[in-house]
């Protein structure tokens, strides 16, 4: 093995990138989504996890419950408000989907705005956390290697004039793998294709 010196300068700087790369895979897709509509005050940010949003994967296994939550901060100006809340996803090559209060979705006709239904009405606070899919197992629902894209909207005052939501441009993501090879070890999932490893 040939071991090159290298400044204390450099390592600290390796040290530092590492850190951060962790960091990042740690949060995953939970990030700030953009705000449309009446409140762009409001922030909304979103992203996929197994473990009840102690952290959040880019990609959830095919073989684990998995959630998709939105946490939304209303503008201060709505807080303490009665509001509806709206729940869309988006499945690949089906459209988009609202769930309702008892938990079961309808299709939804995004040029129809008065088809929303709310799936909870309350008084809004400081920060609302929505499970926008709760405990999916991909696998179960042949939902395998699919992308499902979620939004969550309120709307204050009865009105859908104050309709405002994570933008269409951000939603929040829950990415499933494929489903794991039958020589794959257990909760994982088979490798980007092209890539490989080798012994050296």
């Amino acid at each position: 093995m040939d071991l090159k010196q290298c400044s204390a300068a450099t390592l600290a700087t390796w040290a530092m990138l590492a850190i951060s790369t962790l960091s990042n895979q740690a949060s995953g897709q939970h990030s700030e989504l953009a705000t449309a509509g009446a409140s762009r005050e409001a922030i909304f940010t979103g992203g996929a996890t197994i473990n009840g949003g102690v952290s959040y994967l880019p990609v959830v296994p095919a073989s684990e419950p998995a959630d998709l939550i939105v946490t939304m901060h209303p503008a201060p100006a709505d807080v303490g408000r009665k509001a509806d809340i709206y729940v869309i996803v988006r499945a690949p090559g089906q459209g988009f989907f609202q769930k309702t209060a008892d938990g079961v979705w309808l299709p939804l006709d995004l040029e129809d705005p008065g088809s929303l239904r709310p799936y909870a009405t309350k008084d809004l606070g400081v920060t609302e956390r929505i499970e926008v899919i709760d405990d999916l197992i991909g696998e179960d629902a042949n939902l395998a290697g699919v992308t499902l894209s979620g939004h969550v909207a309120y709307a204050t005052g009865g009105s859908l004039d104050t309709l405002t939501w994570n933008d269409i441009s951000t939603p929040a993501l829950l990415t499933i793998a494929q489903s794991a090879a039958d020589s794959c070890p257990a909760n994982t999932y088979p490798a980007i294709e092209g890539s490989s490893f080798r012994n050296r």
